[in-house]
Parts: structure tokens; C-alpha cells; sequence
């Protein structure tokens, strides 16, 4: 019997194909996501232990960076004074900390609204292939802002 994982829930291949009444072949791997806030924890910890630990980091997610927030105050280091911080998805609970967090913004809405759009126009018959680049922001916030003492 094949496993395989979807929010730490495990199910079996199998009886989900025959619950779902889905026709897909078995597969063997186990799919398993990562334990993201404890990885960002273990890597901040391999940063600040290096001979020359960083001023500032920039996570690949916010959840990282808050991994990396709990770490860096374990190590009774500020936020932004000794090491600045900064996350990338600007998660809404990232105003919510302290210090806020600044964070690079993906604008997912403005995604969604230009994936539906094209949706619509494929099916509206248009044949164009587009690209559409939504830029990012940078939201700044106390955690990337270093003031003199």
C-alpha cells in the first residue's frame, strides 16, 4: 500500500482513489511536507553560529522568519540592532509582531485577478499566449530598520 502526506495528515493511496472514485496509477513516494518553523530555527542556529554571523537575514518565507525571531532572541540578540530581519510573503499576522516584520509582498491578489482574467479570455476563445509580471513591494517595518543608539 502506497502513503502519502497532505498537512501532516497521512492517507492511504488507495482507499482515497477508490473514496474519491479516481482512475490515477499507485505511486511510492512519500510525500511529506516540511517542518518549515523548526527548519528555519535549525538554520538560523547554523547562522549564528558561524565566526561571522550575519547582520541581517532574509528569509524565504515569513514563517521562516519568525522561526529565525525565536532564535535570535534565545540568543538574547535585538531585532533590528544586532541582526535585522526580514520575511517574504508579508503574512498578515507579520503586523502582529514584535517587532513588525518587514517582508517582501507577492500581491497574491493582484495574481488572482490576472489568472481569472485570462481564464476568462481562454475561454472566451482568445488564442494569445501572455505573460504578466505583478512586482513585488517591499513593506518595511521595524524589523529591518536600524537606528543609531
Amino acid at each position: 500500500t502506497h502513503k502519502f502526506y497532505l498537512d501532516s495528515e497521512e492517507y492511504d493511496v488507495e482507499e482515497e482513489k477508490t473514496l474519491m472514485g479516481l482512475e490515477i496509477p499507485a505511486f511510492s513516494t512519500v510525500i511529506k511536507p516540511p517542518e518549515v518553523f523548526e527548519e528555519g530555527k535549525i538554520a538560523t542556529e547554523i547562522l549564528l553560529s558561524l565566526p561571522e554571523p550575519p547582520d541581517a537575514i532574509l528569509a524565504m518565507n515569513d514563517t521562516l522568519a519568525f522561526a529565525a525571531m525565536e532564535v535570535i532572541r534565545n540568543h538574547n540578540l535585538r531585532i533590528p540592532q544586532d541582526i535585522a530581519l526580514i520575511g517574504y510573503t508579508d503574512e498578515q499576522h507579520a503586523n502582529y509582531v514584535v517587532p513588525r516584520l518587514s517582508a517582501v509582498s507577492h500581491q497574491t491578489y493582484k495574481m488572482g485577478e490576472a489568472a481569472c482574467q485570462m481564464l476568462i479570455d481562454k475561454i472566451k476563445g482568445d488564442k494569445k499566449i501572455r505573460q504578466i509580471i505583478i512586482p513585488t513591494c517591499l513593506q518595511v517595518r521595524e524589523s529591518s530598520i536600524k537606528r543609531k543608539d
